[in-house]
């Protein structure tokens, strides 16, 4: 014995895939193909600029920052740190 439970909400939903289901393969292909150029297109867009963008952004930081250290005589160390990273730290020979 099988027992459907069925209102009408799962009835309209079954109606809906079952007229989905029904229509030519080329309906579902331009329904894909809209929302991919609807949607899914210029989000990637988006993206690719973004992240073009950032890198340029980036690239043109740096070398301000190269030719400020150049022009200034600092070496390529980090904010005027010494080779081990410190700051403004004097570190004065153990006498033994």
């Amino acid at each position: 014995m099988r027992v459907e439970f069925s209102s009408l909400r799962t009835d309209r939903i079954r109606r809906v895939h079952q007229r989905i289901a029904a229509q030519p393969n080329w309906v579902v292909r331009a329904a894909l193909m809209t929302f991919a150029l609807i949607i899914v297109l210029p989000i990637l867009l988006l993206v690719l600029v973004a992240f073009t963008l950032a890198v340029v952004v980036f690239a043109v930081l740096g070398l301000i920052n190269r030719i400020g250290n150049l022009i200034t005589g600092r070496s390529g160390t980090l904010w005027g740190r010494d080779s081990r990273g410190r700051r403004n730290v004097t570190v004065l020979p153990r006498e033994s």
